[in-house]
């Protein structure tokens, strides 16, 4: 069964003729929106004509379709075709055709030409190519869901799914979708560019929706280093990193991820069929980003070719997409008039200020109801300066409970906890930096909440986020432009929040300025964030060492801070999860001037604690994670004596324990090689020999994944279909379809 609800008008006429052409094997003459004298398409072969007219009435009723046929009849009979045939979104019984035939008399429409809701369905199931070039229906249709479903849906990736069936009636099919298949096929990665708001995250999740129906596992990540954790789960498997240069900024810890990881990562994808990588940036972060990156720049990963820039968007896309929203909103009719009065739709649709995001938000329900304005005046004001997207809701209609709310959730990892945001929102009000969460009124909270969930805030399985990327682009402005970040940073306690707020504040030091109070602000931040007591040490001790390496003035404090916590440190036993903040934590102080590293105390403790976590979680971490831990040491430590010896320890462990593991995981000969080749480098730096058990078990893995690849079909993805609309909509075809929308 397929949800033609989700269908405009439009939607319904092209689905229909596609359709029809394939099921009588001609080509339909369209007519595009516009007075259709009784004609949607027609097809004439000599002296016989056949027009087919389409009425996409399924929430209308019977007698509304029967009062619409009456409508046509003048205008059927002076056509006098041969045969005429009426399809349409309603089902119909027998009596019902019969009845439609019975109102239009003269005219050639015989009860097999009438094309009703079940028809439709029949015909999907005869033609399921025509499906596909159908993206909602496809996507929304019973057994394509269950597919979804079921296929390896993991961590955030459920929650994007949830986003894109609450919007795919919206959805407008363009050139971008095979575009972006085009270079996935090429080249096995994307990079999706474009300014903020213009369609680049909703592309991501069509292609992401297209992928799982096709068996593929999705894997929704937030930095490289989880990227590389995926690659042996599954037999297909897409990657999808959204924002990955940063969402407002670029960091230099984003520039030194993408030259760490990146051209590893490419070159990987490049050469395995069964995994794709599906990354998405800001242009103007993308641009910066090739400037500074090496890696970006070099000809191994020309990045230019991997890159599809979104948001040049034809008339007829622009007003597809104002239409769908408009159709498919929860505004009141009067509100919807207001939009097509005296042509408004056409000022929007051709703005200079147009973007998808724009008309998504003039259009919602509830972010009207936080303007307070009637709509007309809301989509004018923000189309002649889209900066007032959040600005007036937030300044004018939020209580200053609310505004905290969104505060707290500014700080925060990717769909925060509703106890964790509770907790932070209490810590704010509280004006506290104490762990505790001072109590607050009950039911203070909910309050806050309830203005901004669903405008703001979406919530998911408890867990929070905001429901619209612009809306971290305005807080970013809101925190600089009124000076908010040290007083929030004064109430912060937690390491999360701590830690979150130095990556805001690192990239953007200039202007967050305080002169010479910054270094003892953050230095009381990190006795806040290690006496809450629910994080590991080493953790802290990264920071405070990237913080050290920040400033120059509070010299003694800070490192005294440091000092502090390296005993701490040598009584912690070492966690495996903790292997990437050691290597930070060795990065970062190597970063110290000669003369800080030496007013450390005991500053070898982070190398040797990091040598006994890789001598003694060899069995648990992963290969990259023994190589890049190793690397660190003898890269950045001060006992590069450690290295050999907790390096050997660590791979014996490995080859025990986790070698059969690795080597059964491998879904392809190229993974498998590369296994084997870091395995090498590895054990040849120990002076360790890989036995005939290892050589025999990699030897008989190859012929396996050999045999499978030989076997296992030329491609793994079959691309949508998209089929160009012709020439651009004229005013009065625009007019035309826009009048639909009220029937």
């Amino acid at each position: 069964m397929h949800d033609l609800r989700l269908l405009s008008p439009l939607d319904f006429e092209l689905l229909v003729r596609d359709l029809l052409q394939e099921e009588f094997g001609i080509l339909l003459e369209s007519f595009g929106p516009g007075k259709d004298s009784g004609i949607d398409f027609r097809f004439a072969q000599g002296t016989d004509a056949t027009i087919v007219q389409v009425k996409h009435y399924l929430d209308s009723g019977h007698r509304k379709l029967v009062a619409a046929a009456k409508k046509e009849l003048p205008k059927v009979k002076k056509l006098k075709p041969t045969r005429y045939i009426f399809a349409t979104s309603l089902p119909l019984s027998p009596n019902q055709k019969n009845e439609l035939i019975e109102v239009m008399p003269g005219v050639p429409l015989q009860a097999a030409d009438i094309i009703s809701r079940e028809d439709i369905d029949n015909l999907l199931t005869r033609h399921p190519k025509v499906l596909r070039q159908h993206l909602k229906l496809w996507l929304t249709n019973t057994q394509t869901l269950e597919r979804i479903v079921h296929a390896g849906i993991y961590n955030r990736t459920d929650a994007e799914l949830e986003v894109v069936k609450g919007n795919i009636s919206r959805y407008v099919h363009s050139k971008s979708v095979a575009d972006a298949e085009a270079i996935l096929k090429l080249r096995g990665a994307l990079i999706i560019s474009g300014h903020p708001g213009v369609g680049k995250t909703t592309l991501m999740r069509m292609l992401m929706c297209l992928h799982l129906e096709q068996d593929w596992q999705v894997f929704v990540v937030e930095d490289l280093t989880e990227a590389m954790e995926v690659f042996s789960s599954g037999d297909k498997r897409l990657v999808v990193f959204d924002d990955f240069l940063g969402q407002v900024s670029l960091s230099t810890d984003s520039i030194r991820s993408v030259d760490r990881s990146l051209l590893r990562f490419l070159e990987r994808v490049q050469k395995q069929r069964d995994l794709r990588f599906i990354l998405t940036t800001r242009d103007y972060l993308l641009s910066q980003a090739q400037q500074e990156s090496d890696r970006l720049k070099s000809t191994e990963v020309n990045a230019a070719e991997l890159v599809l820039n979104v948001g040049a968007y034809t008339r007829n896309i622009r007003s597809q997409i104002v239409f769908n929203h408009i159709y498919f909103s929860a505004l009141t009719t009067s509100e919807k008039k207001e939009l097509l009065g005296d042509g408004y739709y056409l000022k929007i649709i051709d703005h200079p200020n147009f973007s998808p995001r724009i008309i998504e938000l003039i259009t919602s329900a509830s972010y009207l109801a936080l303007q307070g304005k009637p709509v007309r005046d809301v989509a004018s004001s923000v189309l002649a300066n889209p900066a007032v997207l959040w600005e007036t809701p937030y300044e004018q209609h939020l209580s200053a409970d609310s505004q905290r709310l969104l505060q707290a959730l500014f700080f925060c990892d990717y769909m925060m906890s509703i106890d964790d945001l509770e907790a932070s929102f209490a810590r704010i009000c509280a004006g506290s930096s104490t762990h505790s969460s001072q109590s607050i009124e009950p039911g203070r909270f909910r309050r806050a909440l309830k203005p901004v969930e669903g405008s703001m805030i979406a919530i998911s399985n408890r867990r929070a986020s905001f429901s619209n990327p612009g809306i971290k682009d305005f807080l970013t402005e809101v925190i600089l432009n009124d000076r908010l970040f040290w007083s929030l940073l004064s109430r912060f306690s937690t390491f999360k929040e701590i830690d979150a707020a130095w990556s805001f504040y690192h990239p953007l030091k200039v202007q967050l300025g305080k002169g010479d109070k910054e270094a003892a602000e953050w230095l009381a931040a990190l006795y806040r964030s290690y006496s809450c007591g629910d994080v590991a040490v080493i953790r802290v001790a990264s920071l405070a060492i990237h913080v050290t390496s920040t400033f120059d003035e509070n010299d003694e404090e800070l490192l005294q801070f440091v000092s502090d916590l390296i005993p701490r440190l040598r009584a912690t036993p070492g966690d495996a999860m903790d292997d990437t903040y050691f290597r930070h934590a060795l990065e970062h102080l190597s970063l110290l001037s000669d003369s800080k590293r030496e007013r450390i105390q005991d500053v070898d403790a982070i190398s040797e604690k990091a040598a006994d976590l890789l001598a003694e979680q060899g069995a648990i971490l992963r290969l990259t994670d023994i190589r890049l831990l190793s690397n660190a040491l003898d890269e950045y430590g001060d006992r590069p004596d450690l290295t050999y010896g907790a390096t050997k320890a660590s791979m014996d462990d490995w080859l025990k324990y986790s070698f059969n593991e690795a080597v059964d995981e491998a879904t392809s000969v190229q993974e498998l090689e590369e296994i084997h080749s870091e395995l090498s480098k590895l054990t040849d730096e120990v002076d360790i020999k890989l036995g005939a058990t290892h050589t025999a078990a990699i030897g008989a893995k190859r012929r396996q994944l050999l045999e499978d690849e030989e076997s296992r079909e030329s491609e793994g993805y079959q691309t949508s279909k998209w089929k160009s609309p012709g020439h651009d909509f004229t005013d009065e075809q625009v007019r035309s379809l826009f009048s639909t929308i009220l029937d």
